[in-house]
């Protein structure tokens, strides 16, 4: 489970606030947005593991997104993340594998 409180700062603008789930593109992007490790994104993102998004060169290697509840119950992309957003990303998720043992 992975729930991650994302604060985005813009320029010229006071920092926001947004929650919701860090995916890797390259499953998000699979089709039905079922990722590699099996987990519905659409339904169930806190299913994905660490281990897909750093492990696997693809979803490593193809940037990050933020996820957040639609009206639905369901999640959809709300954020593509920049370089910057992709390499704190992967900083976090590397911290929190490392944190898990692994």
């Amino acid at each position: 489970l992975l729930l991650l409180l994302c604060l985005c700062a813009m320029q010229g603008a006071a920092s926001l606030k947004h929650s919701g789930y860090i995916i890797d593109l390259f499953c998000w992007d699979k089709p039905g947005h079922v990722a590699i490790d099996g987990a519905d994104l659409d339904t169930n993102p806190g299913a994905h593991s660490v281990h897909c998004m750093v492990d696997i060169a693809d979803c490593r290697a193809n940037g990050f997104g933020l996820l957040e509840m639609n009206s639905m119950g369901g999640y959809d992309l709300k954020y593509k993340f920049d370089a910057d957003g992709n390499a704190k990303a992967l900083e976090m998720l590397d911290a929190l594998k490392a944190a898990e043992g692994g």
